[in-house]
């Protein structure tokens, strides 16, 4: 016979669950994070805008608010789903940024799925390494930059285009 006890149980048990998916998920994200930015090169991490204010170079949101990655929340289905900001110009009057829809889903205790929607859709499947992780880097920053290309060259000719694959 079920008892409320086992009821509580099985309760205790399905949100500590729910908690450990939610830190894989934030370590993932953060890992995602800091190897895209090492990757960038950047000078500094923050740009200054035209009253001084320093601001990240990459920052994320979940849904309208800038975030961290512990502040990301997964939905009902495990997919927890977040928007990557790339600065692209950084004119402390007008500064730009390209937007990259990530979504992750936990498939078993240390892998993920990785979907980046971007200019492009691309699901990179079981990403568990470093070297995944950086795979999926390289597709991001390939994918800002064939935005930036498309959008530059609506009428126009650019006299030194940038090739992604010299």
């Amino acid at each position: 016979m079920i008892t409320y006890q086992d009821i509580k149980a099985k309760q205790q048990l399905a949100t500590e669950c729910t908690q450990a998916c939610l830190n894989k998920v934030c370590y993932m994200t953060k890992k995602l994070i800091d190897i895209y930015v090492r990757s960038l090169k950047l000078s500094s991490g923050n740009l200054c805008d035209a009253v001084g204010d320093k601001h990240p170079y990459v920052y994320i949101t979940n849904g309208n608010a800038r975030c961290s990655p512990a502040e990301i929340v997964t939905g009902p289905d495990n997919i927890t789903y977040f928007d990557l900001y790339t600065i692209t110009d950084d004119d402390p009057h007008h500064p730009k940024a390209e937007k990259i829809r990530i979504l992750m889903n936990v498939t078993d205790y240390d892998t993920f799925d990785v979907t980046v929607a971007g200019y492009r859709v691309e699901t990179f499947r079981a990403v568990d390494t470093d070297e995944k992780i950086a795979e999926i880097s390289e597709f991001i920053k390939n994918d800002i930059i064939m935005s930036l290309n498309n959008s530059s060259l609506v009428g126009y000719k650019i006299k030194d285009p940038i090739y992604l694959w010299d």
